[in-house]
């Protein structure tokens, strides 16, 4: 029974009902109960609806994500292998000597 079907009027058979079976004392203290059972449940009744609202927004952005992350995972270049992007060949190293930079007047060669 959700909350917004448990009207004031439904409330009043049910106690009008104890009182008859059981008497007044008794149907007062079991009203009482009743009235901290149905504050509690009020109580969450409107929890939940907000933690559905909650989830509700989290999976729209949870699928939000995803498409953003599928779109950058399109733009990944598929060409070389993900191994040789990882380890840059190296390159032949060549003995470098100053006196083949520079010439007889100390400027650059070209």
């Amino acid at each position: 029974m959700k909350t917004e079907d448990f009207k004031t009027e439904s409330l009043e058979i049910l106690t009008n009902s104890i009182q008859e079976k059981l008497g007044k004392e008794t149907s007062a203290t079991i009203n009482d109960k009743l009235a901290e059972i149905v504050t509690f449940n009020s109580g969450a009744y409107e929890l939940l609806k907000s933690k559905d609202e909650e989830i509700a927004k989290k999976d729209k952005r949870i699928e939000e994500l995803t498409s953003a992350n599928a779109n950058l995972y399109l733009q990944i270049p598929r060409g070389t292998s993900y191994d040789s992007r990882e380890t840059p060949e190296e390159e032949t190293k060549t003995s470098f000597n100053l006196r083949d930079a520079f010439d007889e007047r100390g400027r650059f060669k070209k």
